[in-house]
């Protein structure tokens, strides 16, 4: 036999041996190692509070022979000596306690809550890859009894405490305080009994008394036992509570919670500021904004409001119902007569400031007129040269002259949402509208089935009149809009009935004769009230300088060749939706005397003093359609009437004062409004 073959034989076993050794060693459950442990207690009540200490034995590892040639076999040298091994460790404590938890480390705790025996595992893993298993079955078992309630003190809280000076102008606090509530309504037991609660402090802040010195005095829980206790922070500082609850068991068998603590911080707060606004004049019935956003909190907490009434006119109804939400820091209320509204705001951020006041003064509106004389003729239409030049327009055709022998009073603006509304509150309360008396549900206004104002919405247009009905309180009233008052911008969505129906409630007001048979829609026999003009006292009130008796000259926004069109511009007169308010909605008008000269404008007044007679809203007349001169056989819709001026959203063509345009006396559009004329001297003054 060849003896270098069975020792190469004999070596390739002995290193299979070896090598099967070495991967037997790497895998888990290594019968070398081999964990123990013990535990306790292993039975009891839930919660069962068990420890778990660990240990591990391992077995000397299997020493492999080494084999050297035989002696004179020079064939191979000797091999070097075996390096000595490194000590072998645990690197990990691998814990299951049989309930689902898991934990780590040699020696554990755990809590068992569960009913019923529980398996215990315990692996463990050495630093040279091997590891061992050892399970325990039913090692722990555990009887559900009476288990620890669980107490909740509630989260932390900041809360502010006033700064308050005695008369030497020393720091004092304690003089008032903040009340806080505590809650332990998140403390629970887990068996469902109802709990008993017990509150102490633990500590609280120095405070100084009312001499300035020290002082300690513990403060007063509200009720111990509470769930919900309260006391009142006085000092700046912490105040650190501590809540236990009890099951409510007999006294031989009550368990007691861990006890749970809650911190209430004191933040010196020297008290918000409140500001109630600027006093303002308004006009009566208009919807009235408060401002207090001025109002402020120095250490920049966050503000609750409170506005409430301390005085309003004789024979007002206003109390603090009829503010929007008194809670606001903008609301709004609507005066009902005239007089000073007082109000008063406190603004908190859990210390109130003292309180702020603001004056609200309502008017009620006038007509304002001027006198117009109108002794004299003009000539209305256009020059010879226009119509010569072919430039005349077919409804200012063909020219004639016009006499006038009253003096009138013209109003100097197109009547205003407050104007308008007032009427229509007189005219309500005297029981002139349809319904009667005070019955007024809302929806359009009309006398004798005519439309007067169209106030309620109309499906899927926007809503243009700025004049609505308070079915609470049973008013007529102004509507905001984008945060600005629309109380002296012409009415609009009125009809032709509806402005004979104002003349006629004015001149009652005023006690004169009245211009119109409301039953018919006619004129009547009176003189001296209130009334529509004609078309011709309109065109000379808006065009004609009186340089003298027959003669005159016209506005240079009349007939075509005397229209200036780079004259006319958004500076001088409200059309093309200039919109220089920036509203976000129709009807884009201005207020009135809105072009005099301010707010970057032109004074645009006309000859006779008056308004916005061009642009901002056409106006309705007396006047039925006709073709110049006098002709009403010539009218193509004689039951129409005659509207001048145009509008904010008409061209710069359309507002020319010799335009001409008609609807029908029961149209309502959101560029129609209207003016009026007085023949007695003596009304509106």
């Amino acid at each position: 036999m060849n003896l270098r073959a069975v020792r190469r034989t004999t070596t390739v076993f002995y290193l299979s041996v070896l090598a099967l050794a070495l991967v037997g060693w790497k895998c888990p459950g290594n019968p070398l190692v081999k964990p123990s442990f013990t535990g306790g207690p292993q039975s009891g009540r839930a919660p069962l509070y068990a420890q778990f200490q660990g240990d591990v034995d391992v077995l000397p590892p299997l020493v492999l022979a080494k084999f050297r040639g035989e002696p004179g076999d020079d064939e191979q040298p000797p091999p070097p000596p075996e390096p000595e091994p490194e000590p072998v460790t645990v690197v990990s404590w691998l814990w299951s306690f049989g309930d689902g938890d898991s934990g780590t480390g040699q020696n554990v705790s755990h809590v068992y809550t569960d009913e019923g025996c529980h398996d215990v595992t315990l692996t463990v893993i050495l630093s040279n890859g091997m590891s061992g298993t050892i399970t325990r079955e039913d090692f722990i078992c555990v009887e559900v009894g009476n288990q620890r309630p669980v107490a909740d003190a509630g989260p932390d809280q900041e809360v502010p405490v006033a700064v308050i000076f005695n008369k030497e102008q020393s720091r004092v606090n304690g003089q008032t305080g903040t009340l806080v509530q505590l809650d332990g309504s998140e403390s629970y037991d887990p068996d469902g009994d109802p709990l008993t609660y017990s509150w102490t402090f633990l500590e609280w802040p120095e405070g100084l008394n009312g001499l300035g010195k020290p002082a300690y005095p513990e403060p007063l829980l509200s009720d111990p036992n509470a769930e919900k206790p309260t006391f009142v922070a006085e000092f700046p500082g912490d105040y650190v509570l501590q809540l236990v609850v009890d099951d409510g068991q007999p006294d031989d068998a009550k368990v007691f919670s861990e006890p749970d603590t809650v911190t209430i911080t004191g933040l010196v707060n020297s008290g918000p500021v409140a500001d109630a606004g600027d006093d303002q004049n308004v006009c009566r019935y208009d919807e009235t904004q408060l401002d207090g956003s001025d109002s402020f909190d120095p250490e920049g907490g966050d503000l609750t409001y409170s506005w409430s009434f301390l005085q309003v006119p004789a024979g007002s109804n206003v109390d603090d119902g009829w503010l929007s939400n008194p809670a606001a820091t903008k609301p709004r209320f609507v005066p009902d007569v005239p007089g000073e509204f007082r109000l008063l705001l406190v603004v908190s951020d859990g210390v109130e400031s003292a309180g702020d006041t603001v004056s609200i003064t309502a008017a009620d509106p006038r007509g304002f007129s001027r006198c117009v004389n109108f002794l004299y003729l003009f000539t209305q239409g256009p020059s010879q040269t226009e119509i010569d030049n072919d430039v005349a327009q077919f409804n200012e055709l063909p020219p004639f002259t016009n006499g006038l022998d009253v003096p009138i009073q013209m109003s100097e603006f197109e009547v205003t949402n407050c104007l308008y509304a007032y009427m229509l509150n007189y005219a309500n309360g005297e029981g002139y509208l349809d319904p009667p008396v005070k019955a007024f549900a809302g929806g359009n206004v009309t006398l004798n089935g005519e439309i007067l104002l169209q106030i309620e919405d109309i499906v899927d247009e926007p809503e243009y009149c700025d004049i609505e009905w308070d079915d609470v309180h049973g008013i007529f009233f102004i509507a905001r809009r984008d945060g600005q008052s629309m109380a002296h911008h012409p009415v609009v969505e009125v009809s032709w009935f509806g402005a004979l129906a104002f003349c006629n409630w004015m001149s009652d007001f005023y006690g004169v004769d009245l211009m119109y048979n409301l039953a018919t829609w006619s004129a009547s026999s009176g003189s001296g009230g209130c009334r529509l003009p004609d078309e011709n006292e309109w065109e000379y009130a808006a065009a004609w300088e009186t340089t003298g008796v027959g003669t005159g000259l016209h506005h240079i926004w009349g007939f075509v060749s005397s229209l200036q069109l780079t004259d006319i511009s958004t500076t001088r007169a409200n059309y093309q939706s200039s919109n220089p308010l920036g509203l976000t909605s129709p009807p884009l008008t201005t207020p009135i005397q809105y072009y005099n000269g301010a707010n970057g404008t032109t004074s645009s007044k006309s000859p006779s003093n008056c308004y916005d007679m061009s642009g901002n809203v056409a106006e309705w007349t007396n006047t039925k359609p006709y073709l110049y001169p006098n002709n009403e056989t010539k009218g193509e819709t004689p039951d129409e009437r005659i509207v001048r001026g145009g509008s904010w959203q008409d061209t710069a063509f359309d507002v020319r004062t010799a335009r001409r345009d008609s609807l029908p006396p029961y149209a309502t559009e959101p560029t129609v409004g209207f003016r009026f004329v007085w023949e007695d001297n003596s009304c509106g003054e």
